[in-house]
């Protein structure tokens, strides 16, 4: 696991035991409360199978593990991956740029002069 994923789900633990503290599991209500839903939203996502982190069943009660919650927070921290495919135009054109004079090319404007100034 990366280094910033890992700070993240540091992060998100250290905020829930702030929250809850000394609870290993949490409710539903509490989950909810946790994340901006609605408890019945996330009932809701749970019998849809749609839920993003596990659950247990401990009798007739649904628990969230703080740890599985704590995860799922941080994968909302990470930051987005590189898109995959081609490049854009733009990114084509700077790469050619960059390759041809990188100490002259101006990459706001996008253009050269004699003197390295656009």
């Amino acid at each position: 696991m990366a280094h910033a994923q890992q700070q993240h789900i540091t992060e998100a633990t250290l905020s829930l035991d702030r929250l809850y503290p000394g609870q290993i599991n949490l409710s539903v209500d509490e989950t909810a409360r946790a994340i901006g839903l609605h408890p019945a939203s996330l009932r809701n996502m749970q019998t849809l199978g749609t839920l993003p982190f596990q659950t247990l069943k401990l009798g007739r009660r649904r628990l969230v593990p703080k740890s599985a919650l704590a995860v799922y927070l941080a994968s909302l921290q990470a930051p987005p991956k590189p898109k995959r495919g081609a490049p854009t135009k733009a990114q084509r054109i700077a790469k050619a740029a960059a390759a041809r004079d990188p100490k002259t090319y101006d990459f706001v404007n996008g253009a050269t002069d004699a003197e390295g100034r656009a």
